[in-house]
């Protein structure tokens, strides 16, 4: 359920009726990483900024329920019920891909990969190198609303 700040300021609920919605604050999503990706938690844990670890949860999230994430502070315009039948979606901005919403049937080999990748460039920065940006929206980390229908 989104907590009732949430709601006066999102249309999501509107949009998105008979989805299942789930909110995550910082102590679910360390739960959630050491319960279902126990391997991933050293990773988790290496990265230097919260924004980064809430980026890899994000994606772990969708990889694991399946559904779409969204930034807590995402507007939908219209039911993205449409959507539902792709295997993946991402919104794409600029030559780059967005995470501030995107979703994906469970264990989506896209979303596989893109862990994999987090992971193979981890070691830059819990080495001390530059293993990558710690880019991001910022916006609700740990945040949002996934479809675990279908």
């Amino acid at each position: 359920l989104l907590p009732n700040h949430i709601l006066p300021q999102s249309n999501l609920l509107a949009n998105s009726q008979g989805w299942r919605h789930l909110v995550f604050d910082d102590a679910d999503v360390a739960m959630f990483v050491k319960s279902h990706y126990p391997e991933m938690w050293p990773v988790y844990a290496s990265f230097p900024y919260k924004i980064m670890r809430f980026d890899f949860f994000r994606l772990l999230a969708v990889h694991y329920y399946g559904g779409f994430y969204l930034d807590m502070d995402m507007e939908i315009e219209r039911s993205m019920e449409s959507l539902r039948g792709k295997g993946c979606v991402v919104p794409w901005e600029g030559g780059a891909a967005g995470n501030y919403a995107f979703g994906a049937t469970r264990g989506h080999p896209f979303i596989q990969h893109v862990i994999e990748t987090l992971v193979a460039g981890a070691g830059g920065w819990r080495d001390g190198g530059s293993g990558g940006s710690g880019g991001g929206n910022g916006g609700g980390g740990g945040g949002g609303g996934e479809n675990s229908e279908g």
